[in-house]
C-alpha cells in the first residue's frame, strides 16, 4: 500500500508551513545542500541508514512520488542519493525493499500524508543552505536509527568536551543524572538511548552539575525559568513554534535518595529517603538547619525514613542521625567531603549551573 498522497502537495503547499526559530528551518543532518552547477538550483544529498535492507529509493514531489525512479547508493551501512533541485518546499520519503514507505527519522519537519503516516519536508534555497553551513560547524548532530520494533536508537553526541564526567538527562528519564551516563570516544562523550516516537526534552549534565543544552540542535523550548532545554522529535510533526510554552519543572534526580523539585528564583524543594531497618528513628541534618538533630525529623514510609525540606541553591552538606546518636552519610549519594573528624558529609549541589 502506497505510503504518500500524489495529490497532497498541491492541497497541503499553503496550509502547511513549518518554521524553526521564525526565520525558516536549516536541512536535517540527513541532507546536505550545496549550490549547483546551474544558477539558481542545488545539489540535494539525500543520506539514510534504514538498517537490514537490500534497496532503497527515494520519492517525493520531485519525482512525482516513483517508487522506482531515484535509487539510492549503498556506502557502508547508508544509502545515499543526490538529485538537482530549484528552490522550493518538497515532500519526501524512503522506499525500503520496493514497498516499505518510510519518512525520515532525522528530519523533524513532517506533513501529514492523507494515509495515517507522514512524509518529511524539505526547503532548498539560499537560506536553508546558509543555516545548515553554520550548524554543521558547531558539534555533532544527534543520530537517530529506526528500529523494526517501532523505537528509535538515538545517539546523543557532545563534542570536543574536556568534561570528566558526563550524563544526558531529560524527559525520557525523570531528568535522572545517572541512568544514562556518557562514554568517552575521543574528544566526544557518547550515549545511546532507546526510545518510542515522540517529544522529548534534554539536555547534557557534565561533572554532576553543569547543565547544558546541546549545542549541535537548534530546536529548544522554553523550561518556564529564563533557561530552555534541548528538544528531540522522533515520528511526529514538528508543526509548532520552537520555542513551546512553558512546561513545569521537572524533578532533577542527583541520586536515588534525593530528589529536587525547583520551585523558582532560586528556591527547591527537596526530598531525601534514607534507608535504616534497625533505626528506630532518624532525622536529618546539615549546614542547611545549622546541624540541628531536632530541626528536620523523618518519617517512615514505605520502609524508608523520608523528609522534604526547602534548600536554596547553592552547595549543602548533611548526614542522617539515627536513634539520635548515629550519624550517617548518605549511602546511595557518591558525592561527598570530609568531614573534618575523620569521616565523610554528604554533598548536594543545586542551582551552580543553569538546571535544565
Amino acid at each position: 500500500m502506497k505510503r504518500h498522497n500524489s495529490g497532497f502537495w498541491a492541497g497541503a503547499a499553503t496550509a502547511m508551513v513549518v518554521m524553526l526559530l521564525g526565520i525558516g528551518f536549516a536541512a536535517p543532518p540527513s541532507i546536505e545542500i550545496k549550490p549547483a552547477t546551474a544558477p539558481g538550483k542545488w545539489t540535494v544529498t539525500f543520506r539514510y541508514e534504514p538498517g537490514a535492507a537490500d534497496t532503497v529509493h527515494l520519492a517525493g514531489t520531485f519525482n512525482d512520488w516513483s517508487p522506482t525512479a531515484t535509487p539510492m547508493t549503498q556506502e557502508g551501512s547508508a544509502f545515499k542519493a543526490s538529485l538537482t533541485l530549484p528552490d522550493g518546499e518538497y515532500q519526501y520519503k524512503f522506499v525500503v525493499n520496493g514497498s516499505d514507505w518510510r519518512h525520515d527519522p532525522l528530519n523533524p519537519h513532517t506533513a501529514d500524508d492523507n494515509n495515517g503516516g507522514l512524509n518529511s519536508v524539505l526547503k532548498v534555497s539560499a537560506a536553508e543552505a546558509a543555516m545548515q553551513t553554520t550548524a554543521s560547524a558547531s558539534t555533532g548532530p544527534l543520530a537517530v536509527e529506526p528500529l523494526p520494533d517501532g523505537k528509535y536508537r538515538v545517539t546523543f553526541r557532545l563534542k570536543d568536551t574536556s568534561a570528566k564526567t558526563a550524563a544526558v538527562a531529560g524527559t525520557f528519564n525523570g531528568w535522572n543524572t545517572t541512568a544514562n551516563l556518557m562514554k568517552r570516544e575521543g574528544a566526544d562523550m557518547v550515549a545511546t538511548v532507546d526510545l518510542v516516537a515522540g517529544q522529548y526534552e534534554y539536555k547534557f549534565v557534565l561533572e554532576d552539575s553543569t547543565w547544558l543544552t546541546d549545542p549541535s540542535n537548534p530546536l529548544t523550548a522554553d523550561d518556564g525559568r529564563g533557561n530552555t532545554n534541548s528538544v528531540l522529535r522522533l515520528g511526529i510533526s514538528s508543526a509548532v513554534p520552537a520555542k513551546a510554552e512553558p512546561t513545569a519543572a521537572p524533578k532533577i534526580v542527583p541520586c536515588p535518595s534525593v530528589a529536587v523539585e525547583p520551585l523558582g528564583q532560586g528556591r527547591n524543594r527537596v526530598t531525601f529517603r534514607h534507608l535504616a531497618d534497625r533505626a528506630t528513628s532518624v532525622s536529618l541534618a546539615g549546614s542547611f538547619n545549622g546541624w540541628d538533630v531536632g530541626k528536620n525529623p523523618m518519617k517512615r514510609s514505605d520502609g524508608e525514613y523520608v523528609v522534604t525540606v526547602e534548600l536554596k541553591d547553592g552547595k549543602h552538606v548533611y548526614k542522617f542521625v539515627e536513634d539520635g546518636e548515629r550519624w550517617v552519610a548518605d549511602p546511595r549519594n557518591p558525592a561527598t567531603a570530609e568531614d573534618g573528624m575523620g569521616g565523610l558529609n554528604s554533598v548536594l549541589k543545586i542551582g551552580e549551573a543553569p538546571a535544565h
